[in-house]
């Protein structure tokens, strides 16, 4: 198990990165459950890079909303 305070380490070199190299960042997530979102929105300053996601647990929603292919 990663503790809080590595995965809050974590999202912010991630934003830090995102930041100095002038990328964007988005989310599609499933089993997390919108936690990696939830991480990086935690950070100080993050709307610069962080303009999106969607959490698409129901096979419906990944089939229609993202497109994923489901079987």
């Amino acid at each position: 198990m990663v503790a809080d305070d590595e995965i809050k380490q974590v999202a912010a070199a991630l934003v830090a990165q995102l930041q100095e190299c002038g990328y964007t960042f988005a989310t599609a997530e499933s089993c997390t459950g919108g936690s990696v979102a939830a991480a990086v929105t935690s950070v100080a300053g993050c709307s610069s890079v962080m303009i999106g996601g969607v959490v698409a647990y129901n096979n419906s929603v990944k089939s229609g909303v993202l497109g994923v292919d489901v079987f």
